[in-house]
């Protein structure tokens, strides 16, 4: 037989030492694919946060409507139909087209947008209301005893009281109909300055020149 098929010679042991390194790693590769299938795979799931106002912040109302009304939601990702009786959150808007909109933020203030008017409830926390009249023509109903800060363009008012304020780039007009409001306005140069005004008072704005004109 040792004539036949010759002499067996003995690996030389580096070739051993290397493929006993080759059966390890089989090995290990062959005991976790057993693992991978004994353990259910893993799929990402798909999901969406949606941010809540805060705690202390109130709901308003959307009481009456006519026309057509959009408002955009906290879920949303642009202006939709508004839903009469809906509610409106802190960081919502609501928008008129040809039609007008009131809505109520309980004892605290009654916002009435006219046509083509546009407000955004930044902040509805009790002890920092804001609102941001980007457009339009907009009335204020506002408890004396908690003022309401109103942002429009540059021009920052602290009402107590009702007003009309309306907003057509680059002029705005705020007129007091009853109560008080701070008027405050930062130029160009960026200095701030502050006017009291009081019932029957107008105060036009131009915001592109930042100069301002009171009437009795």
């Amino acid at each position: 037989m040792r004539e036949a098929f010759g002499t067996i010679k003995p690996m030389p042991r580096p070739l051993i030492g290397s493929f006993v390194i080759l059966l390890g790693f089989v090995g290990v590769l062959t005991l976790r694919y057993i693992q991978t299938k004994q353990n259910p795979v893993f799929v990402s799931q798909l999901s969406s946060i949606t941010l809540q106002p805060p705690a202390q912040a109130i709901t308003a109302a959307l009481s009456q409507s006519t026309g057509v009304v959009e408002q955009f939601t906290r879920e949303a990702d642009a202006y939709q139909e508004a839903t009469p009786g809906g509610t409106v959150r802190q960081g919502e808007s609501v928008a008129t087209k040809q039609g007008t909109a009131t809505v109520t933020m309980g004892t605290r203030a009654t916002v009435l947008l006219h046509g083509n008017a546009e407000v955004s409830f930044v902040s509805l926390i009790p002890d920092s209301f804001m609102l941001l009249q980007k457009a339009g023509v907009v009335d204020y109903e506002v408890n004396t005893v908690s003022p309401v800060s109103i942002r429009a363009q540059h021009a920052l008012v602290e009402l107590a009281g009702d007003a009309t304020i309306s907003v057509d780039d680059p002029i705005i007009k705020i007129e007091v109909v009853k109560g008080t409001a701070k008027l405050a306005l930062v130029d160009t140069e960026n200095n701030t300055t502050i006017w009291n005004m009081t019932e029957g008072q107008l105060a036009r704005i131009n915001d592109k020149t930042r100069v301002v004109e009171l009437r009795n």
